[in-house]
């Protein structure tokens, strides 16, 4: 139980590192305040679409992790 339990742990540990890899970087304000750029529409909430779908996946991620180490606290 307690290897099942070290494997998910591993799991949801590579899922949260991805998912926090993979957001896109909220420092670029100062370059759009220098040269702004031209995106469309569908562009601007494709971008807050994927960016809300990766949040979801990092907390998700996140509570199973605390959760999983909690279960190995409580089997040793």
């Amino acid at each position: 139980m307690q290897k099942l339990l070290v494997a998910m742990q591993i799991i949801f540990s590579i899922a949260i590192i991805v998912s926090i890899l993979m957001q896109p970087s909220k420092a670029d304000g100062f370059n759009n305040f220098a040269a702004p750029s031209q995106d469309t529409f569908y562009a601007r909430h494709n971008v807050r679409t994927s960016e809300k779908v990766l949040a979801r996946i990092t907390v998700i991620s996140s509570v199973l992790f605390a959760v999983v180490t909690m279960a190995i606290n409580i089997i040793k």
